[in-house]
């Protein structure tokens, strides 16, 4: 049982989302989902009217209406006898602001009648926040909320470069121009750890937690640039497959209970490209990178929903220090 309390800013398209995730879960099974519950706040002098009688007989209870401010008080009254969950929908600022723009052209107050004010936060995190970024379709939006309510959302280990490091600063602006020279959207510097699992957000921490608590700090070389037909890795750094890093990848397929083989490598741009076009940036790229300056010593594991080919919608589940760190 759990409860997922809705949230985020006016034009996140949170009720657009709810519906359209109804929407797929009726149609996927003959009889719907009746263990799942969407309920809306009424003007009951008790907001958490019926609440409690539904998830007393197991059911998972979707919430709309409340917004974050009362999420404390869910967790609260229901944290003993449920999961409970912010389900914080948002959308990054410039969008928020398009959608707001249209609505206020078309004479309509807000995009939707959504809940929730401007000044919700939309940095909520922590184990009990699963933000749902709605920046692409209605289609991928809508599965990464099916996902996230039904414990079923896709996730994937990363190990990041500190922040402080010069391969995080270095790494990021390679990516941003690569990025801005062809037409692509920058993601953050990483190395893929696992292979994707499907849980819910309480099982994907765990796992998390277990993974970092197995590993101790890595350091990352890297030998070459790389190119590839695969969006997720067009051109990429080749790291070093040390022992160290084996060992980390092999650790982390046996706690989440995933495999694929494990081919280390920082992604420096994604996309679609032809041949000609990834060998003639790998081969620049070659030339005028100084490889030593992305290595360094990894000692965050992040999860990452990686739901849908939107990267740019992929958002952080969690992160844990390594073991020693």
């Amino acid at each position: 049982m759990a409860l997922f309390v809705v949230s985020g800013p006016p034009g996140a398209g949170k009720r657009t989302l709810l519906a359209k995730a109804q929407e797929s879960l009726a149609a996927s099974t003959p009889k719907g989902c009746p263990e799942l519950v969407f309920k809306e706040v009424g003007v009951a002098a008790d907001l958490f009217d019926g609440v409690r009688e539904e998830l007393e007989v197991g059911r998972r209870v979707v919430l709309l209406g409340l917004g974050s401010a009362m999420f404390p008080e869910a967790l609260e009254r229901f944290g003993a006898v449920a999961s409970v969950y912010l389900l914080n929908i948002t959308a990054p600022t410039v969008v928020l602001e398009e959608r707001r723009q249209i609505a206020h052209k078309e004479k309509r107050r807000r995009v939707e009648a959504d809940s929730g004010s401007a000044a919700e936060s939309i940095e909520a995190s922590g184990p009990h926040v699963i933000t749902i970024l709605n920046a692409a379709s209605v289609g991928e939006g809508a599965a990464r909320v099916e996902g996230a309510i039904t414990d079923t959302m896709k996730c994937t280990l990363w190990l990041v470069p500190p922040t402080t490091s010069r391969c995080d600063v270095v790494a990021r602006a390679e990516i941003e121009r690569l990025s801005r020279s062809n037409g692509m959207r920058p993601f953050p510097p990483h190395i893929t750890l696992s292979p994707s699992f499907h849980f819910g957000q309480a099982r994907a921490v765990e796992l998390t937690r277990q993974v970092a608590a197995a590993l101790s700090p890595i350091s990352i070389r890297f030998v070459g640039v790389a190119h590839s037909c695969a969006i997720f890795k067009a051109i990429a750094l080749t790291a070093e497959a040390s022992e160290a890093l084996v060992h980390a990848s092999q650790a982390a397929k046996r706690i989440v209970g995933a495999e694929k083989a494990f081919d280390p490598h920082l992604s420096l741009l994604y996309g679609d490209f032809s041949e000609d076009a990834r060998c003639k940036i790998a081969e620049e790229l070659s030339t005028s990178l100084q490889l030593q300056s992305f290595d360094h010593i990894a000692k965050d594991v992040v999860c990452v929903n990686t739901l849908g080919n939107s990267y740019h919608c992929w958002t952080e589940v969690c992160r844990f220090p390594v073991r020693g760190t």
